[in-house]
């Protein structure tokens, strides 16, 4: 396993061949904050059968687990992202304990949001074993609630953990030479210790304007279910004819 050293020279690297400066990635590793009033997330954890009543009224049972897959997804992003972000580009990050996390209800467009109670929290992650750690162990630490308290499928969950352990190298899925990025990608989801790392793979794809990379889910969101929204570019209904195309010698089409 490379050391904390050597992934923050590898990302590095990446951005500079990328033509992106790191100051252009530092607002998307800052924490959003919030003072709103709603749910902590350890009180969500706590009381699954309040989120349902709360943020799945009126809802029928597949209604409720798609907020729920959905509610989850943007944990992972909205939280997960920028902690991993910060590491990579100061060496240094924190992730806030669930009592500091609340969840936004936006009704409007369906979708809810997390935020973080502490405005720049200081850093208490200082080594790369202490990052894959404390994130895989929260990961697994939250995964039972979600499964079995709010239906969300392992193929959701784990795939949406995954893409916010990635979401460093996503952001530069179209500027970097896309075999580099995905191996280097793939490595580094590996080195978080659960079941994330099985349902991403980084693949080769073309885009209108050229070659690029991207993390291909196995699981899906269902956020295509949600009224005016579609598919991802990474959902797992793509799946199987990208990997069919890659046995092919071929390069999946996006």
């Amino acid at each position: 396993m490379a050391g904390a050293n050597d992934w923050l020279a590898t990302y590095q690297g990446l951005l500079a061949d990328a033509g992106v400066s790191p100051s252009d990635l530092a607002p998307q590793a800052s924490l959003p904050v919030s003072e709103s009033d709603g749910p902590s997330l350890a009180q969500c954890l706590a009381r699954p059968d309040r989120v349902r009543s709360d943020f799945g009224a009126g809802l029928s049972e597949q209604g409720l687990r798609v907020r729920a897959s959905v509610m989850q997804q943007s944990l992972a992003l909205s939280v997960l992202t920028p902690v991993v972000l910060r590491f990579l580009l100061t060496g240094a990050s924190h992730l806030p304990g669930d009592d500091a996390l609340r969840l936004v209800a936006n009704p409007d467009d369906s979708l809810d949001l997390w935020a973080c109670d502490q405005p720049r929290p200081s850093a208490s992650l200082h080594t790369l074993d202490q990052l894959f750690d404390t994130l895989a162990g929260r990961a697994r630490a939250w995964y039972p609630v979600f499964r079995k308290g709010l239906g969300v499928s392992p193929g959701a969950y784990w795939s949406s953990i995954g893409l916010g352990f990635c979401a460093p190298f996503s952001m530069l899925y179209d500027r970097s030479e896309p075999d580099r990025l995905c191996q280097q990608a793939s490595l580094w989801l590996d080195s978080f210790d659960c079941d994330a790392r099985r349902y991403i793979e980084w693949i080769p794809a073309m885009r209108e304007q050229g070659l690029c990379a991207i993390p291909q889910r196995r699981g899906c969101c269902l956020k295509f279910k949600l009224p005016e929204r579609g598919y991802c570019g990474t959902c797992s209904i793509h799946r199987r004819e990208r990997m069919s195309a890659l046995a092919l010698g071929l390069t999946p089409e996006l």
